[in-house]
């Protein structure tokens, strides 16, 4: 996903160097799953005070994800 990312905003037309392109890779591909475990943790513990709410804890975890996916994905482009 992360050369997927990269080598769509080439095919745009976004120039940059290659300083940014490295940059840009390495804040997909570090910063993306450091971002995962941070958020997963958080949501962890949110869940864990949930006591009987099936689906309370079914729409924190989609949320949740899709906002960390969409966090991560505009991090660094």
């Amino acid at each position: 996903m992360v050369f997927f990312l990269l080598f769509a905003e080439m095919t745009k037309g976004h120039v940059s160097t290659l300083g940014a392109t490295f940059f840009n890779f390495c804040a997909l591909a570090i910063g993306g799953p450091l971002l995962g475990i941070l958020g997963g943790m958080l949501c962890s513990v949110w869940l864990k005070r949930i006591i009987s709410d099936d689906v309370l804890i079914v729409n924190i975890t989609f949320v949740v994800c899709y906002l960390l996916f969409y966090t991560a994905e505009n991090m660094a482009i």
